[in-house]
């Protein structure tokens, strides 16, 4: 199993995931919008960002398959109790990301799910 990205959500930082499709980089060049959900029960994500609403926390590379995520201090203040709960020092949440196109206007969702681990 891999090992789960780490958000430290009192500072800022980034990681990156590639999109693949038959273990090749996926080109999403023709991607209208790209999200990534933090959720434990599908469907009912805790917090939610994509490239139209939250643009700065992106850095991507759609060409290459490569969606970066980027965020600050700030970026999980509204969430970051539900993210870390009082008490604890880390927490982990399930990540997806969901690619828009012309053809998947509501969304392809990347079946390669990962975890984040979120610390305080």
């Amino acid at each position: 199993m891999p090992l789960p990205e780490i958000i430290h959500i009192d500072r800022g930082g980034s990681f990156s995931r590639t999109v693949t499709q038959d273990g090749s980089a996926m080109d999403l060049s023709a991607a209208t919008k790209i999200e990534l959900e933090f959720y434990d029960t599908p469907g009912a994500p805790i917090i939610a960002f994509d490239t139209d609403a939250d643009p700065g926390n992106f850095d991507n590379d759609l060409s290459n398959g490569s969606v970066k995520f980027v965020w600050t201090a700030a970026t999980f203040d509204s969430v970051d109790t539900t993210l870390v709960e009082s008490g604890r020092t880390r927490q982990q949440h399930f990540a997806r990301i969901v690619v828009y196109t012309a053809t998947h206007t509501d969304g392809y969702m990347v079946p390669d799910q990962f975890v984040a681990e979120f610390w305080r």
